[in-house]
């Protein structure tokens, strides 16, 4: 299918036809600090060095000499559901806060988790293998743009993946710390759509457990 840009009063997105839907929570996920939090903990530079990889653009110095360097990604804490994360680029220059927001518009069906600076920036932009990220200075970048700043916040809950490697959202965290099986359940099921009753029951326990 074609990529299609839409232009609108807003952040322009980049999605494809039919109209994009992640409520299912696979490759560009719910909670989009899942791609930067944990934070790199690599000191160095971050002014933009040449690299290609089936494209071109740059990325920061410090990445470039970096074992956990993957074809444009960091493999830092890499799993089964998010193989690489995003690059450090260092802090975004645009001030505001960071906690983390709500994004739904007519375009992208689901609520998504980003930066509150970032909901009404215009360098916002979303496509199906970075998820939401920032085109701040994409002339320098290129095809390996920045990722979303989230300054010093982090999740009041931890990110937890099931021993199947199944990947969580802090939805269903919240109905297990509430002894919720139900809710838990339905939450289980919609972020995946292919398992069973069964499963998701079996989610709930193993997850309470390590609460």
């Amino acid at each position: 299918m074609d990529l299609v840009e839409i232009k609108w009063p807003g952040p322009r997105i980049t999605t494809r036809k039919p109209k994009y839907d992640n409520r299912s929570g696979d490759r560009v996920q719910n909670n989009m600090h899942k791609f930067t939090l944990p934070r790199c903990t690599v000191t160095g530079p971050t002014d933009p060095v040449p690299y290609s990889h089936f494209a071109s653009g740059s990325i920061p110095r410090k990445c470039s000499s970096c074992s956990m360097l993957f074809e444009g990604g960091c493999r830092r804490d890499a799993s089964e559901t998010i193989p690489y994360r995003h690059l450090d680029h260092g802090p975004c220059p645009i001030k505001g806060p960071q906690h983390p927001v709500q994004y739904e518009d007519s375009f992208v069906v689901s609520k998504v988790s980003i930066p509150a600076k970032c909901r009404e920036c215009n360098h916002l932009r979303s496509d199906l293998s970075r998820g939401f990220h920032c085109r701040l200075d994409s002339n320098i970048w290129g095809s390996f743009p920045r990722s979303l700043d989230w300054g010093i916040w982090s999740p009041e809950r931890p990110d937890l993946l099931l021993d199947s490697g199944r990947s969580l959202n802090q939805e269903f965290l919240a109905a297990v710390e509430r002894a919720d099986q139900a809710e838990s359940i339905r939450v289980f099921r919609l972020l995946h759509p292919d398992s069973t009753i069964k499963e998701a029951r079996e989610a709930f326990i193993e997850l309470a457990a390590k609460l």
